[in-house]
This record gives structure tokens, C-alpha cells and sequence, in this order.
């Protein structure tokens, strides 16, 4: 069994990211026009190799017949409700919020919409509000558009709440007569007035969505209607949370504080799960496992057939390094509910760390037959095949994608990275141009305009094309880019100009400008001090690391950070601290052989840490060997070394001969690069990203 490691670290950024994209395909947009024909959508996808199962239904987001906002994101949030009913439905197949949501009723036929989702039923509805009452009315049709049946369901303005059914439930008990199926359990609602529960289930839409803001608000709204609905107060605690945008000094304060409101609300209602949830997540990110696991265990004991709690309790689990156990949480969980999303990840990581990346693989080839266009599994998937070194395999597996009318930000965003680190230069701006050109909304995207900055100095500046680098910036100057951009791409620009020193008089600009905050920044703490050590200035690289060993402990001990501190003393010729920090890092060294020499891992990042690893320890025929790995897919200058950890090799002809070759192919890919950007207005693309 192996310990969490950088491909762990990897999948954390991957879904941080996420939670903004997943729900890229709001509910509220109408597809008013198609890029790309109809035609596109006819035909089953490649990727569907069996039959639709008789008994498997897609549920629509329900549109709206009023001009109130609110009441679509209502109508979508019904429409979820129904959906996590259904899927713990015995005997029938409910396709997730992710991939159900992924298509918008309007503009495609129900058989353009069957398709890909591979179901034999959808479900289509519109919520409609008059003097206070709502009506939702739904239709069941077939895959091919053949309608099986017409309802219509009341709910007036003051029910009997909560012995009321709510609409999901009578949506979920027709569907269930229409199909043949079983009910089923019903779901504890911790909420005593039905506006306060509508407004409740609109809050975790906007969750969803990753509006927090909107979120917070929806859960106060339904605080002020019912001061004593427990579903309210725990998940306000828990969008709280999820609001921080950075983490500020004193996150964990405020996490305590989210803490107290959830475990009230688990006070106010003992067999909610929604209050149970929020405050396991809360405290998993106080990094409190432990206590999570505790928390669900009670929960567990008279809920033991709740799929979301089990799903929890594996992912607790799996914080806890506890592989087996996780699995068989999670394997419970899904057989309850095999939509279940945080089972399927935990399960995948479980199995990935006990049995190897490829056993990974086939977890997630599961989890896409039960939800086959959700992002999430997708996106894994492709840094999976990324990890092994399957580049195309990688970037085939954001195909499925293809079929959607808008292609995620986030999986652009990862295919983009995938083709970058692993050395395709030219397919990276390739990809950039696509969303330059198509790329509409998304490029209001924080990370996508991000990464169309990294543009510049990634590809234009590595293959050496600098005027076209200087002309790309010029336009991205005018661009605000989050955490820093403007400091961190000229920074680079510099840097690949071969102007060390003004582009360490930048970086000392920026991390005054920052102030106490900059060791907090994540895109820059790690810049600033490359820009200082290949200016020269390691004493000022040692200076500012040292001064926060106190203040900012974590940030200290950061293994990037201290490798550089590490060399730093070495440039500085003390190399008693180079031990020191070599004793203390033999572990990592040899966890990095394990996955890699001993291992599955050929991806071209993590195999060139291997090898600079191998170098800073004097280990040079290791490390030459590792540069073989992936000398086809290396894109950095092994020559823009600021700490001399190439320098005892510059003699050896083997590394002669690799720089050669890299070369070589930046020669091959700077051509191809030119070739398309004369065949665009670049003028014009990006003066359209800036006017976004």
C-alpha cells in the first residue's frame, strides 16, 4: 500500500477546480444557437458500447413558465431533488445531476439529448406559479421521443408541511408506477415550513453551481421563514466555508466558527443528513478525520442504508489512509445509490493507491457507465492515462465531451495542461486558439483566461518565439488576471528574454506589494523566488524563506520551498544544510523511485522530478536516465537553471545529445506554431478575450 503522494495532491487541485466547472451548463441558459450542426448529435457516441438499460432515466433540469429567476433555479433544484430519489430507486438507473444537467431542453431533440446520456427514459417538466401556488407539470418519454405519460402535481401556497408530500416525492412516486419500479425510502426533511425547504433545496443549487455567495443567501432567506430548520443553518455553515476564495491566516478560525453552527444544526435535527454532511465536510477541512468518522458513525448507527452518509464515511476514510476500509464504505454506498459522486472518488482513490494506477482506470471506466458525461470521471480519467504516460489516451478521453454544446472550461483547461507538460507545445496553442475563437462566456473564466496568459511564456516564450510572446502580453497586460498575473507573466517574459536581473528587481516589487500575505499566495510564493535565485540573490532567497520558519510554518516546510532554500545553501557553499535537507528528504526520493522506477508513473512532470531529485543529490547516471524517460516530451530549458543542479552535466554527451534533441523538436514545434498563428487575427482574438 502506498502513502498519499503527488498524484493525490494533483487530483486536490484537479476538483478544486472543478466544483466552479462542473456546473459550467447552468440550468437557466437556453441554447439559442448550435456552433457546431445538429448532425454532430445524431448517432450513438462512440464511447456508449451497450445498449441503453430498459430501466434507466435521465431527469432534465425543469423549466419555468414565470419570469422570477428564482423559480428556474427552483425548477432546476426540484428536478435534482427527483434525481437523488430516483437514483436509490431499486432496479432503476438515474443518471446524476452532472450529466443530466449537462444538456438544456431547448435546442436539441429528446433523441439528440438520449444519446449520449445512454438511457432509455428522460424527464422533462415545467414549475409554473399562480396566486402562490405551484404546479409542476412532467412528461415521461422514451428515448426515441415516444411520450409513456402526462402529470400534473399541486402544491399550494400554505400545505400542511412537513407531512406534506413535496413535489420530487410525488414526481418519484409517479415515475416509479409509470416504470414499474420501487419506491424509494422517503428522505427526512429537517425543515417545518415548505418555503423555507424550497428555498433550501435553491441554496444547494447554487452549491452546484459554486454561486456561494447566492447560496448563503438563499440559506438565510430560509433561516428568516423557519429559525428552526436544521438543513438551513448547517449548510449556510458549510457555504460559508466554501466561500473563502484563498486561504487567509486565519481559516481555521473561521472554520471553527462554520463548526459550532453545524453541530447546532445537528443539535436542532440528530437524523438529518444534510446537517450530518455539512459538518463532516467542515471538518474535513480543518483536517479533523478523525472526528468526521466519528460523527458518521453515529449518524450510521440508525441510518445505516443512507448512501450519502456512507459515501462520507468512505471519504473520511480515505483522508485517514485507511484504503480497505474506505472500499467497503464506499461499495455500500454505491450499491444504495450508484450515482453516488463522493463514493465513486473515494473508491477510486482507494483502489488507485492499494492496486495501482490501471485498477484506478478501471474504477473510473465504471463510474462513466453509470454517469457518462460528468466531467469529474472524465477529467480524472484523462490525468490517469496522463500519469502513465498515455498522452493520447489522454487527450482522447475529453472527446466524450465533444458532444455537449458547450465544452467545459475545466476540461479545456486540463487538456490544455496534459498537452503542455507533457511537451506539445503546439497542441497547447492549439487548444488555445479553439477557445480564443469558440470559447464565448468562458473566457470571463478566472483559469481560463489564466492559462491564455501561461500562453505566452509557456509556449511562445519556451520555443523562443519572442516577438510573438512580447505581442501576445502586450494584449494580456490588459487583461485582469487574478492572484498576481500581470507580476508573474512579465516576470517570465523577462526571464525568457535572458533579463535575470530585472526580472528579480519585478519579483521584489510584487512581494512588497503582496506584504505579510505573499508566502499566501499560491501562484506567486514559488515564482518570487525563482525570479530572486536566477537574479542571482540567494542570500536574499534564504533571507526570505528563513524569516517565516516562525510565522508561517506550513509554508516553510513546503517541500518546493525547501528544495529551493536547500539550494540556495548550496550556491551559498554551505553544504551542511544541503545534508540536512538530503536526510530529511530520502523518503520522498524514494517514494518518487517507487512510482516511477518501480511503477506505473511515466508521466513527464513527476519523471523530471525524479531526475532533478536524482541530480541535487549527486545520483547523475540516475539522473541522465530519467531524462531518456521523456526526452521526447521535455519542453523546459535544462540551461534556465538558477540553483546549478544541471551544471556538473554539461560536460556529459549523453545530456549534450538530450539537449539536442529537445532542440531539435522546439525547432519542428516553433515552425508549426507560426504556421498557425499567421493563419488567424490574432489581433482580433484577443482583443475579443480582453472585451469579455
Amino acid at each position: 500500500m502506498l502513502p498519499l503522494n503527488r498524484l493525490d495532491h494533483g487530483i486536490i487541485s484537479v476538483l478544486a477546480l472543478l466544483v466552479v466547472s462542473i456546473l459550467g451548463f447552468t440550468v437557466v441558459q437556453i441554447v439559442e444557437t448550435m456552433e457546431r450542426s445538429p448532425a454532430q448529435f445524431d448517432g450513438t457516441p462512440a464511447y456508449v458500447s451497450k445498449p441503453a438499460a430498459p430501466n434507466s432515466i435521465a431527469v432534465l433540469p425543469f423549466d419555468s413558465c414565470t419570469a422570477d429567476p428564482e423559480d428556474k433555479v427552483l425548477g432546476a433544484a426540484l428536478a435534482a431533488e427527483s434525481i437523488n430519489s430516483l437514483a436509490q430507486t431499486e432496479n432503476l438507473k438515474a443518471i446524476s445531476r452532472s450529466s443530466s444537467f449537462a444538456f438544456m431542453s431547448a435546442g436539441l431533440t429528446l433523441q439528440q439529448v438520449a444519446r449520449p446520456l445512454n438511457v432509455a427514459h428522460l424527464l422533462v417538466g415545467t414549475l409554473c406559479r399562480e396566486d402562490g401556488d405551484l404546479t409542476l407539470a412532467v412528461q415521461l418519454a422514451e428515448a426515441d421521443g415516444f411520450v409513456l405519460g402526462t402529470e400534473s402535481f399541486l402544491q399550494p401556497e400554505n400545505p400542511v408541511f412537513p407531512q406534506a408530500e413535496t413535489l420530487a416525492a410525488k414526481v418519484t412516486a409517479w415515475v416509479n408506477t409509470q416504470l414499474g419500479t420501487s419506491m424509494p425510502r422517503a428522505r427526512i426533511r429537517a425543515c417545518d415550513k415548505i418555503d423555507a425547504y424550497q428555498l433550501t433545496l435553491v441554496g444547494r443549487e447554487y452549491i452546484e453551481r459554486g454561486e456561494f455567495e447566492r447560496a448563503q443567501v438563499a440559506f438565510e432567506k430560509a433561516l428568516e421563514r423557519d429559525s428552526n430548520c436544521a438543513d438551513a443553518l448547517a449548510l449556510l455553515a458549510y457555504a460559508r466555508t466554501l466561500a473563502l476564495a484563498s486561504p487567509p491566516i486565519n481559516q481555521a478560525e473561521i472554520l471553527t466558527e462554520q463548526e459550532v453552527s453545524a453541530r447546532q444544526a445537528l443539535a436542532m435535527r440528530p437524523d438529518s443528513e444534510l446537517s450530518v454532511q455539512s459538518l463532516v465536510r467542515i471538518l474535513g477541512q480543518l483536517g479533523h478525520a478523525e472526528a468526521a468518522e466519528q460523527v458518521l458513525r453515529e449518524a450510521l448507527a440508525s441510518q445505516p442504508r443512507s448512501a450519502g452518509l456512507n459515501a462520507a464515511l468512505a471519504g473520511s476514510l480515505v483522508q485517514q489512509e485507511r484504503y480497505p476500509a474506505a472500499r467497503v464504505a464506499a461499495q455500500r454506498a454505491l450499491r444504495l445509490n450508484p450515482s453516488e459522486s463522493e463514493a465513486w472518488l473515494a473508491y477510486n482513490t482507494a483502489v488507485r493507491r492499494e492496486e495501482g494506477i490501471a485498477a484506478g482506470i478501471r474504477i473510473l471506466e465504471s463510474w462513466l457507465e453509470q454517469d457518462p458525461l460528468n466531467i469529474e470521471p472524465v477529467d480524472l480519467l484523462g490525468w490517469h492515462h496522463y500519469w502513465m504516460g498515455n498522452y493520447h489516451q489522454a487527450m482522447r478521453t475529453y472527446d466524450r465531451l465533444r458532444v455537449l454544446p458547450d465544452f467545459p472550461p475545466g476540461a479545456w483547461r486540463s487538456q490544455y495542461l496534459i498537452a503542455v507538460w507533457s511537451g506539445r507545445l503546439d497542441k497547447g496553442m492549439e487548444l488555445a486558439l479553439d477557445m480564443l475563437e469558440n470559447g464565448g462566456d468562458d473566457l470571463n473564466n478566472g483559469y481560463v483566461r489564466w492559462e491564455l496568459c501561461n500562453v505566452a511564456t509557456e509556449v511562445l516564450g519556451t520555443l523562443g518565439l519572442h516577438e510573438e510572446m512580447n505581442h501576445w502580453m502586450a494584449w494580456m497586460d490588459r487583461v485582469d488576471v487574478q492572484n498576481g498575473g500581470h507580476f508573474l507573466y512579465n516576470i517570465r517574459r523577462l526571464q525568457r528574454l535572458g533579463e535575470w536581473e530585472e526580472a528579480a528587481q519585478l519579483a521584489k516589487k510584487w512581494r512588497d506589494e503582496l506584504g505579510p500575505d505573499w508566502a499566501n499566495a499560491f501562484q506567486s510564493r514559488i515564482f518570487i523566488l525563482h525570479a530572486l535565485a536566477r537574479g542571482g540573490e540567494y542570500q536574499g532567497v534564504v533571507d526570505l524563506i528563513e524569516g517565516l520558519r516562525d510565522v508561517h510554518g506550513e509554508f516553510y516546510a513546503d517541500e518546493t520551498v525547501q528544495w529551493y532554500l536547500a539550494a540556495a545553501y548550496r550556491r551559498l557553499g554551505d553544504e551542511e544544510k544541503v545534508a540536512l535537507y538530503f536526510e530529511a528528504t530520502k523518503s520522498e526520493l524514494a517514494e518518487q523511485e517507487e512510482n516511477i522506477i518501480d511503477g506505473e508513473v511515466r508521466a513527464p512532470m513527476e519523471v523530471w522530478d525524479l531526475a532533478i531529485s536524482y541530480a541535487f543529490a549527486g545520483r547523475y547516471e540516475d539522473a541522465l536516465a530519467a531524462l531518456e524517460m521523456i526526452v521526447e516530451d521535455i519542453f523546459f530549458r535544462f540551461w534556465d537553471d538558477p540553483l546549478g543542479v544541471w551544471a556538473p552535466l554539461e560536460a556529459d554527451p549523453r545530456f549534450q545529445e538530450i539537449i539536442e534533441i529537445v532542440e531539435a523538436d522546439f525547432e519542428r514545434q516553433a515552425r508549426h506554431v507560426k504556421a498557425m498563428l499567421s493563419d488567424h487575427d490574432i489581433d482580433v482574438l484577443l482583443a475579443q478575450m480582453v472585451s469579455q
